[in-house]
């Protein structure tokens, strides 16, 4: 539950291009606790479970308290509007973050460390205690976002902390003392984080101008907040910022009126043509402000759909009294108008049979919300724009607004490839977009005729009285001087790379111009920051893994063997490897992050926990070559299996998903949870028990920089390749296991 709390606090405070370090946080701060323990072997003879869980409940209070504090008023949080000028900032924020949230796990893992040594002899039943333990906390986390948010979860955390050491306790006098102070730590931790939460200071937020947060609530999203802009020059605006601060949502007022076209933009391209939409679906709604604006050009004649992931949205934008001049409830109320709460692929895989739109607006820039971390990702692939098209009516158009475009483009002409449509480049039209960096792109699979292009040329010279201001270039449109070389070759020249739901990430990690310690002075991007902190990562949590795993070979006595180090490193890589990637490929299945996060976590430390449970009794399986042998099949099983529902089973409800996911898992989870116990009992067997501790710390190590690995790396290669990976890493692991056991070795199997 700590790791998932964890993910969210980074994912608020530090950006979803750091929500990743949750992971190999967790598994650093438990290979250093059991280190310790390896290194310090006279704390085992000090060893007292009441004192340890008592210094783990103050690391995990104090920690979680400190960071929500910190992060609230001294270091506030950012926004992704002007988070290229604070990169700096934003380094620092994480190192401390860091330094913080490893404590509590470097506690947990000398506890844990200290009692596979100590009762090495129940190892199986130790170690799936701890993992159903750990999959019951994940299963429950979930639920306590939804009804609570994070300040609610995290206080319950901070009350859970108290519960080993509650349990712990055998005198009545010492149980009243704990609960009593569980109860005066969890009621000033309620006020205090409430009160850090109203006053988060948006000193680092906005790019010009001042901010004042009116409203604010959280859910299992995100933090969502009413904030007051007040511009420079003094003109006040609102908007609500969601999806943890990365998310800007345009609050536009309802003023019951209609209007006519005067410029060539996105969201009027379709009256430009001379088109009359009559069903309309808007992707990424918000409030519903391009609906209001889609309502009047139709002049109160269209069915409006919008599609916004996060109620609190829609709450806000109803019911707040602090905007409610802007008559947004009225407006959602009218008969024409349908604004949907729903995940953004399951809502289009869940249409009626027959459901068609004249026009699709993509006013969102999903797939670069985050490199990781959000669903809306999965909106801008492939597989989601034939989704588009086969719910776009005969005649119809699809606008992306205000997004970049070239990566989109290669992605479209795929999939008009894909569908046999030709001559792309007739059917696709690009505006010039004034006020942003980004242009607007009009797709038509049926084409233009020359009445609207002509309609279109004429609108883009200006019309109206202000008709200098309404003028908007043309990018692109395949007639003689106007096909803008921005674009040309994109759209005329070869196929460029196209991002899918196996790898749905629009920004590659730059590996070429990566540089451990950048040159000073050099101009510093969000992409450049990205690939940094992500590769450095790796680099480092290598290093102190290979600097640990050389300073433990020092002792003789109780170092482990060469065959069993290479164990440990291989199962602990892979098992990161294959967990990591699972929880990718569900993240679209289940609809969100934090859903898919705590059911494969749950799943996988639940059938962990049931295969070190009945170790003890499949003989035949205490040997590393049949070990690794299941663990190739299983994830091949796995791999093929989600690629299969996640093709075919979008529309079902999550409730079904979720059994279903348990199914195509709990066969590989329950095959890695017989690898640790395994190879503590080889060891056991040889009179080697005081290696235990270490082959903990190594296996956890190796987790460490597997999951930093697996998730940098699936940006650029995509998740079935990590499970590809993880299938030659067992195999290797089952050819070297044959070789060494015809060698005759006797480290590796139990098997007689």
């Amino acid at each position: 539950m700590f790791e998932l709390v964890l993910s969210r606090l980074v994912d608020f405070h530090l950006g979803a291009d750091n929500a990743y370090l949750a992971l190999p946080i967790a598994f650093l701060g438990l290979a250093l606790g059991s280190l310790y323990v390896h290194f310090r072997p006279t704390t085992l003879e000090k060893f007292n479970i009441q004192r340890e869980l008592m210094v783990l409940a103050a690391l995990c209070v104090g920690g979680l308290l400190f960071a929500f504090v910190l992060f609230s008023w001294i270091m506030p949080v950012t926004s992704s509007v002007v988070i290229a000028k604070q990169l700096d900032y934003l380094a620092k924020k994480t190192a401390v973050f860091v330094i913080i949230m490893v404590l509590p796990f470097f506690s947990f893992g000398r506890i844990l460390t200290s009692m596979y040594q100590l009762r090495r002899d129940e190892i199986g039943s130790i170690y799936a205690a701890d993992l159903l333990g750990a999959a019951l906390a994940c299963a429950l986390t979930p639920v306590a976002f939804h009804f609570g948010g994070l300040p609610t979860v995290v206080v319950v955390l901070i009350v859970l902390s108290f519960a080993p050491l509650l349990l712990a306790s055998t005198e009545r006098r010492s149980r009243i003392i704990v609960a009593s102070v569980a109860l005066v730590v969890a009621l000033g931790s309620e006020r205090l984080i409430d009160y850090a939460d109203r006053t988060v200071s948006y000193a680092q937020w906005g790019a010009a101008g001042t901010y004042e947060e009116l409203d604010r609530a959280w859910n299992e999203h995100s933090r969502v907040a009413v904030v007051k802009r007040v511009s420079d020059g003094g003109k006040t605006s609102h908007a609500i910022i969601h999806n943890n601060s990365r998310s800007n949502v345009h609050v536009w007022p309802y003023r019951d009126r209609v209007r006519s076209v005067s410029v060539l933009q996105g969201t009027d391209a379709a009256w430009a043509l001379g088109r009359e939409p009559k069903n309309i679906l808007v992707m990424f709604a918000g409030t519903g402000a391009e609906m209001i604006r889609f309502d009047e050009l139709a002049h109160h004649k269209a069915k409006i759909t919008g599609v916004e992931l996060n109620g609190l949205v829609k709450k806000f934008g109803r019911e707040s009294e602090l905007i409610a001049s802007y008559r947004i409830a009225e407006f959602l109320d009218k008969p024409n108008i349908d604004l949907v709460i729903d995940e953004g692929r399951h809502f289009l895989t869940t249409r009626p049979e027959g459901t068609k739109y004249d026009l699709i607006y993509l006013g969102s820039n999903a797939a670069t919300t985050a490199v990781t971390g959000h669903t809306t990702k999965y909106l801008d692939t492939v597989e989601a724009y034939n989704t588009y098209l086969d719910l776009l009516a005969p005649g119809g158009i699809m606008v992306f607004d205000h997004q970049p475009l070239h990566k989109r483009i290669y992605n479209m002409r795929e999939v008009f490839a894909q569908r046999g449509i030709e001559n792309f480049e007739d059917r696709i039209m690009i505006v010039d977009d004034k006020g942003r960096s980004d242009d607007d792109l009009v797709l038509s699979p049926d084409g233009f005729t020359d009445e609207e292009l002509d309609r279109v040329v004429a609108v883009a010279r200006g019309e109206g009285r202000n008709k200098k201001k309404n003028a908007r270039k043309i990018r692109y449109l395949n007639q003689k001087r106007l096909r803008d070389h921005k674009y040309r070759d994109t759209i005329e020249g070869e196929p460029g790379q196209t991002f899918v739901d196996d790898r749905p990430f629009m920004k590659d990690l730059e590996l070429d111009t990566y540089e451990l310690l950048p040159p000073e002075g050099d101009a510093k991007t969000l992409g450049w920051y990205v690939t940094w902190i992500k590769i450095t990562t790796v680099v480092v949590l290598s290093g102190i893994a290979l600097l640990f795993i050389g300073v433990a070979a020092l002792k003789r006595d109780a170092r482990a063997p060469i065959p069993v180090l290479l164990y440990l490193l291989v199962t602990g890589f892979c098992f990161m490897l294959c967990e990591v990637a699972i929880m990718a490929k569900l993240e679209l299945f289940l609809t969100q992050p934090l859903l898919s996060m705590a059911a494969v976590l749950s799943l996988f430390l639940l059938t962990s926990g049931v295969g070190s449970a009945i170790y003890p009794r499949l003989t035949k399986l205490h040997d590393t070559r049949a070990l690794a042998g299941l663990a190739v099949l299983a994830v091949m099983f796995v791999m093929f299996t989600l690629d299969w529902m996640v093709g075919n089973l979008l529309h079902l409800p999550v409730a079904l998903k979720l059994v279903l996911a348990t199914l195509a898992t709990a066969p590989l989870g329950t095959v890695l949870g017989l690898f640790y116990p395994h190879v503590v009992s080889c060891l056991v067997d040889q009179d080697r028990a005081q290696t235990v501790s270490i082959s903990y710390g190594l296996s956890t190590l190796a987790s460490v920089v597997g999951s930093a690995y697996a998730l940098a790396a699936m940006i650029n290669i995509g998740f079935n390749a990590l499970l590809q990976q993880a299938v030659v890493g067992y195999a290797v692991l089952l050819v070297g296991a044959l070789v060494y056991q015809v060698a005759g070795g006797k480290w590796l199997s139990r098997a007689q």
